[in-house]
């Protein structure tokens, strides 16, 4: 194998010249083969991995950002339906205490105290198999009152009527009215 002239000639001037200038050289070239293996081959890897690194820190902060809305997306749901349900209980309330002013306004149309003798006496006079057992009177309350028992006006009636039939005590499933 034959190498080219110019390379022959390079080869003489660099066997004529000292050991220290060989050196040197030798260490230049060294440095000019690293500058370009770095500048052409370590470059753009590095380029590569830092772009690949920003993209990895920008995708990261935007699923961070979607879970951060996802949170904010539940925890409104869940308010939004403590909310509807805090207005539907309000709403309730309000048409009880309506209900409430409603039968405290229509005590009028009750039958009275002294009147409830006469009016049970005709009752029982048309219905000989009910026998009354006791009647007591109550005072007037809401609906949403409670008693010093903790119940409600509406659970605590008592047993007044006896079907003479069944010998079992009977509620009124009325209210009775002049």
């Amino acid at each position: 194998m034959r190498l080219p002239e110019i390379v022959l000639t390079y080869a003489k001037r660099l066997d004529a010249m000292s050991l220290r200038e060989r050196v040197l050289i030798f260490l230049a070239a060294v440095a000019v083969i690293v500058l370009v293996a770095d500048n052409v081959l370590l470059e753009p890897i590095l380029r590569r991995q830092k772009i690949n690194s920003q993209l990895n820190q920008q995708q990261q902060d935007e699923i961070r950002k979607m879970q951060a809305q996802l949170q904010a997306y539940a925890q409104a749901q869940l308010s939004d339906g403590a909310n509807a349900k805090r207005q539907r209980l309000e709403k309730r309330r309000a048409e009880l205490a309506e209900l409430d002013r409603a039968l405290g306004g229509g005590g009028g149309e009750l039958v009275t105290a002294d009147r409830m003798t006469r009016m049970l006496a005709e009752i029982l006079k048309r219905n000989p198999e009910i026998e009354l057992v006791s009647l007591r009177s109550l005072p007037a309350t809401g609906l949403t009152q409670v008693n010093a028992r903790g119940r409600r006006p509406q659970e605590c009636g008592a047993r007044a009527l006896r079907d003479r039939r069944t010998d079992r005590f009977v509620r009124p499933t009325r209210s009775f009215r002049r």
